[in-house]
């Protein structure tokens, strides 16, 4: 394709708009005007009775194509070249203007065909014409280069927290599917508070300027003028971007702002730093309400107002109301469907399936059905009624075909038909592939709730099992297969693989973009997942994309049972049937087939889009573990041998380590990757490591993410460091300040405590009922409070209740415990277990029991001690001081006893602090003095009537339940 004709941005250059700016004369039908054209010329295929035959084509008079002679091809030609090219030509030239082939037979002509630009651009792209005694087709598209100019006539920014730099600039940043544009800046907003200084008094006017910033006609607004071909108007996405300037004494607009740090040269060098704040992307179809009402106007004009959510790496900070003012000319286009032969457009597309499946010949029906409709839609205006009846057709035929597509005549984990034979097989794999080819070529140019409807149905289509390896290719049973049915399969893998690689193509064009739907999304996902397992060298282009050098070492690694390093080996058949394309398959197809498959996947925007490990690439992780979880419906699932896996892995780990704050996409990656149940502990290791008790947010997120992560665990954690696992635990437990970071830990445990091994439950429970028991139960946050408080009534009062416990004293529990650990004779693993479960069982009720004989004793001692009472705020401060004399005087302060009181001891070495870690699930800490001060005293009386109203409430659901 030729592209979009201006200045591209990868060499940073702003694009200049023309010297006639707003006021240029565009292209009308009845306008003489030049026009130009991007052309795609390709597929050319010739039937013709001759053994040695060439073609030459010419297009205005100029030579487009000369083919390479063909000799002794049965009559059946086809050349695989394209060719891209422009063409500029007023709509009377264009009709005088010629596309001409010439076929020779050695030197000599033996037939011609002319055929009118004019005919070409009218028409569909897809052209089949007789010549000669035989036929000739092509695909031919022609789009016209359009110049289009955007202008924004107010852009409204709401922010979820205040402004805080001097000045903000906006700029508009057009993004097609190969190239970026990106127009002058705005002038700048400045930040009413920053001028004022911070800390002055604000009115509500400039309190509430804070939180936005609005460009509206009273400022210069950057006029964004460019020229697209017609064909990327529904690919392609207009970027708004909010930039904000940081420099002090900055006091003039910034220009161009498409980096970070520009250079601008007048008397002496002037650096600007300004940074991204949020951006939103618009697609550029939206703006562009189409009216094919023909008018003597050669302008179309269109105001649209567009409110969207502003992102920043991933995170929203507010919402934009846009107002713009789009310009373009009028502008010739080729039909969505059809093919134009010599008698004029028809139908084209007649997929004829035979009747021996009867759902592949009803798909096909409603196929045509669909194809029809789109047929006779494109030739009315949008403002013809009977243009909507038909999209209302066509989207109920698109919502059956979907529902025919999605149907299985078996219970397998796959849709799949069934076939009586081999060659239903291979006609229904070329019926798919055409209905799916065909959509392909239309879809982007739907309105959207077709379009979306459309994708779902290419997602089912892509991923039935028909095209699974086991039904595509060459194993043990091909060799009964006869010539005529080989050749069919053959026929038919040639067409999947060059329809892979084409769609490839068309994908990989879009994911610089980010204005797709949710089922655009998706199939683009699974498409570039299927794509990375069958198709061999787009698989090394990506893990070369996200894979970088300077990745930091995974030292958590150490240890582990593979390498992130090593190569991938396929252990058994069973799995290289399933993910062995190319032994399998494309090792028989021909050799040209190999080059092209070298030659494809070359554009640069969407490896530069996957190299920087952002949304997209979080997309495709997460719908990678997906397909494998799904492909391989396994619960135990050896990952590490599927191909592509430890190298998507190792770059996921390096990003994990890298990324210091974490978006609700990244957490959802990292709940998919963590469906390898062996990986979690590495995780929690980089996640630990990285996170500084001090920065409470990263804990509150750590510990949410490890909660949801072991809650989605379908059993308990067997490759798990619980006692690494426990440290941190306590370390936030005991030394964070921050009331959020401690009741997200508490209900981590809360949540997930069931499915702890019951060793890991006694040694939370030595941790909970230790001298932090009382800190958490009067905490001064009522959110700790109650939160430990649950924990104490439903997941130890409700789960290990027994009024008949066996041991009552710790000691004898630590004898008990070590004879019953011990393994015995005649009796199975489980039967050994079972007794030493039941103890650790009735150790953790014991902990409670005696924590709520404390509680009790407080109780009654609450009761000496005077009755607070209702005093004026004078007389409450007089007796407060009196009551904290009297304290300090007697030293009366309440004294809980536990069994026995701790000697006083050394502040132990690190390696006794190791050794202790390693061996609390034997050995419980020491019990120590606890000591209510002051400060958790005036909690006390709170955090007692809590709990009495909560065991009330658990007591009412429990006689409920019963």
């Amino acid at each position: 394709m030729g592209g979009v004709c201006g200045h591209n941005h990868n060499h940073h250059n702003q694009f200049a708009k023309s010297p006639g700016g707003l006021h240029r004369t565009g292209c009308s039908f009845i306008n003489p005007e030049p026009m130009k054209f991007n052309i795609i010329f390709e597929n050319l295929r010739l039937q013709y009775p001759t053994k040695s035959c060439h073609l030459s084509i010419k297009l205005a008079g100029e030579i487009l194509l000369e083919t390479p002679n063909h000799i002794d091809l049965d009559g059946k030609h086809a050349w695989k070249k394209i060719v891209e090219t422009q063409i500029k030509a007023n709509i009377v030239e264009l009709h005088e203007k010629k596309l001409e082939f010439y076929l020779f037979e050695e030197k000599n002509v033996i037939a011609t065909l002319e055929i009118p630009v004019f005919d070409i651009i009218s028409g569909p792209i897809h052209f089949d014409y007789s010549i000669g005694k035989g036929r000739l087709s092509f695909d031919m598209q022609m789009a016209q280069i359009l110049q289009i100019d955007i202008n924004p006539i107010e852009i409204d920014c709401s922010y979820v927290e205040s402004i805080k730099d001097k000045a903000y600039v906006f700029n508009l940043r057009l993004v097609t599917r190969k190239m970026y544009f990106t127009s002058p800046n705005s002038e700048s907003f400045y930040n009413p508070a920053y001028l004022r200084g911070f800390n002055s008094s604000l009115n509500n006017f400039l309190q509430e300027m804070m939180f936005r910033t609005t460009w509206n006609s009273s400022s210069e607004l950057p006029i964004f003028g460019f020229e697209l071909p017609s064909n990327e108007l529904y690919n392609s996405a207009l970027q708004v971007c909010i930039w904000s300037i940081n420099k002090a004494n900055e006091f003039q607009s910034p220009g161009i702002c498409s980096i970070k740090s520009l250079k601008e040269k007048y008397e002496k060098e002037v650096f600007i730093d300004q940074n991204l704040f949020a951006e939103t992307f618009i697609a550029l179809h939206k703006l562009i309400q189409e009216d094919d009402e023909e008018d003597f106007q050669m302008y179309q004009q269109f105001k649209t107002t567009v409110t969207k959510s502003l992102w920043c790496k991933g995170n929203k900070v507010g919402t934009i109301q846009c107002k713009f003012n789009v310009k373009l000319p009028r502008f010739l286009k080729q039909k969505l469907v059809g093919i134009r032969t010599e008698n004029g457009c028809t139908l084209g597309v007649n997929i004829c399936s035979s009747k021996s499946v009867a759902q592949i010949a009803e798909i096909t029906t409603i196929f045509q059905k669909l194809y029809e409709s789109m047929f006779k839609m494109q030739s009315l205006s949008h403002n013809d009624p009977n243009r909507a009846i038909l999209q209302h057709q066509a989207l109920t035929i698109s919502q059956q075909l979907l529902v025919e597509v999605q149907k299985a005549d078996k219970d397998t984990n796959s849709k799949l038909f069934y076939y009586k034979n081999q060659e239903d097989l291979f006609k229904a794999q070329e019926y798919f592939i055409k209905i799916a080819e065909q959509i392909t070529k239309y879809i982007d140019k739907l309105d959207d709730n077709l379009r979306e409807v459309c994708y779902e149905i290419l997602l089912v289509l892509i991923d039935r099992g028909e095209f699974r390896l086991h039904s595509l290719g060459y194993f043990e049973e091909c060799k009964q297969l006869s010539k005529k049915q080989l050749e069919l399969k053959n026929s038919v893998n040639l067409h999947y693989s060059e329809f892979m690689l084409q769609t490839l193509n068309w994908v990989l064009l879009k994911v610089p973009l980010k204005t797709q739907q949710q089922n655009e999304r998706k199939f683009m996902m699974r498409f570039l997942v299927l794509a990375f397992i069958r198709i061999y060298n787009f698989k090394d282009q990506l893990l070369k994309c996200i894979n970088k050098p300077n990745d930091p070492q995974l030292v958590e690694w150490r240890g582990n049972e593979f390498q992130l390093e090593e190569q991938d080996v396929f252990i058994n058949e069973q799995v290289a049937m399933i993910f062995d394309w190319q032994t399998y398959f494309y090792n028989y197809l021909s050799q040209n087939q190999q080059y092209q498959l070298n030659q494809t996947m070359q554009d640069e925007q969407w490896k530069s889009t996957f190299q920087k490990r952002s949304l997209i690439y979080q997309y495709f992780i997460m719908d990678f573990c997906t397909y494998i979880q799904y492909i391989l419906q396994k619960n135990n699932i050896q990952w590490q041998h599927v191909p592509g896996y430890k190298q998507l892995l190792k770059s996921f780990l390096c990003e994990l380590k890298l990324k210091e704050s974490y978006t609700t996409s990244f957490f959802d990656c990292v709940m998919a990757i963590s469906r390898n149940t062996n990986i979690i502990n590495i995780i929690v290791m980089i996640l630990f490591n990285k996170t500084n008790l001090y920065q409470s947010d990263q804990v509150i997120q750590v510990f949410d993410l490890l909660s949801l992560i072991i809650n989605q665990c379908p059993q308990t954690l067997t490759v798990f460091d619980y006692p690494f696992f426990l440290n941190g635990i306590r370390i936030v437990l005991t030394q964070s300040e921050h009331a959020i970071a401690i009741a997200t830990v508490l209900e981590l445990i809360y949540t997930n405590f069931l499915k702890f091994p019951i060793e890991f439950r006694k040694a939370v429970i030595d941790l909970l009922f230790e001298p932090i028991c009382f800190e958490l139960f009067l905490h001064w946050s009522k959110t700790v409070r109650t939160v430990f408080m649950s924990f104490l009534l439903y997941r130890i009062c409700h789960q290990y209740r027994n009024n008949k416990i066996s041991v009552m004293d710790e000691e004898l529990f630590e004898q008990q415990y070590l004879i019953a650990s011990k393994p015995r004779k005649n009796f199975s693993f489980y039967e050994n277990r079972k007794e030493e479960k039941q103890l650790i069982a009735d150790y953790i009720y014991l902990k409670y029991t005696r924590f709520m004989m404390n509680i009790e004793q407080v109780k009654i001692q609450l009761k000496q001690f005077p009755v607070h009472r209702d005093l004026t705020g004078l007389e409450s401060l007089k007796e407060k001081l009196a009551q904290k004399n009297q304290y300090h005087q007697e030293s009366q302060n309440i004294i809980i006893q536990e069994q026995r009181q701790d000697d006083k001891e050394e502040i132990p070495s690190e390696k006794q602090i190791i050794f202790e870690r390693r061996n609390e699930y034997r050995n419980p800490t020491k019990k120590r003095t606890i000591i209510l001060s002051d400060n958790k005293y005036k909690y006390l009386k709170v955090a007692l009537n809590e709990f009495s109203d909560l065991t009330k409430q658990y007591t009412v659901d429990g006689d409920i339940n019963l």
